[in-house]
């Protein structure tokens, strides 16, 4: 038994030294205990519960269920559906964790509130969400921006109180059809050349997340057609590739709900990492817009 318990705590000690993201708890899911993160930053954007499912390979990397396009959800790994909007349809941008920010650089400077986080809703995602409206608006979409902070008190609980947002949003315009939750990934201190050109531009990459909502504590909640999610995912996935085969990261399928029951137009996008610079996440957001406009059209008029 003594032996047993040396060799847990070996290895826990182990996988937390080599993991260098996420605060609160997570799963490994090859021990299947809790394992403590000494990081300060958060994986966004997970729960701080059982759903924080991490893989560590041999190398240290973090896989948390990378999934390529061919591994597609579809027979033969096709991607065959049709996601246009309804005439007059709407689509909201909100924020779970409201307060995630960059790397900060001489053009953006802010207040921390906690690492790598401000209020300051012109410094964090707030700041591209809106970027984001105004190229969808260009395109001619409808967009309504929620910027409610759902991050008080306690970020553990966040996705409940945007999930009621999104429920209050969708009682008082029903004919919103796609919801969008705008957030940025975590990543080490010094990962600061993870950008790609696009047109000369710097763009930070963009990775959708999926969640199949199987985690113990979404027992007896709606559960969302991630299927369906994840084709869509993909899809524009494969439309960004177009534009740069480096501008996104494998979609992230994972266990949470992430509120995506709501509809099978949900998404939850990571528009790059903390060690991105603002300037760059909003740089991400026009192709973000260009690839939802080929992937989900309006409906003719």
């Amino acid at each position: 038994m003594k032996k047993k318990l040396i060799a847990f705590f070996t290895i826990v000690f182990f996988v937390s030294m080599v993991v260098s993201v996420g605060d609160g708890n997570a799963v490994d899911e090859s021990l299947s205990v809790f394992v403590p993160i000494l990081d300060k930053l958060d994986l966004s954007p997970a729960e701080q519960d059982e759903d924080k499912v991490i893989n560590v390979s041999a190398d240290g990397a973090l896989s948390d269920f990378l999934l390529p396009l061919e591994d597609s959800a579809d027979e033969g790994g096709k991607i065959q559906e049709s996601y246009s909007l309804s005439q007059g349809a709407k689509i909201l941008i909100y924020h779970t964790h409201t307060t995630e920010a960059y790397r900060q650089a001489d053009e953006d400077l802010y207040q921390e509130q906690t690492p790598w986080r401000t209020t300051d809703n012109e410094h964090n995602v707030v700041r591209v969400g809106e970027e984001l409206k105004k190229h969808l608006e260009a395109l001619g979409y409808t967009v309504i921006h929620d910027t409610t902070n759902h991050e008080p008190p306690s970020l553990s609980t966040s996705y409940s109180r945007s999930e009621e947002t999104m429920n209050a949003y969708l009682k008082k315009y029903p004919e919103i059809e796609m919801f969008i939750d705008l957030h940025r990934d975590a990543s080490g201190d010094d990962n600061t050349e993870d950008f790609v050109k696009v047109d000369g531009k710097e763009c930070a990459r963009l990775m959708f997340v999926v969640g199949k909502g199987t985690r113990k504590s979404d027992e007896g909640k709606p559960k969302p057609d991630w299927k369906k999610n994840i084709k869509l995912a993909r899809a524009l996935t494969k439309q960004l590739d177009t534009y740069s085969e480096r501008l996104t990261r494998n979609v992230r399928l994972k266990t949470g709900r992430y509120n995506q029951n709501v509809s099978n137009k949900c998404l939850l996008v990571e528009v790059g990492h903390n060690m991105n610079t603002l300037q760059q996440a909003i740089n991400a957001t026009e192709y973000l817009a260009k690839a939802i406009s080929g992937i989900v059209p309006m409906a003719d008029t």
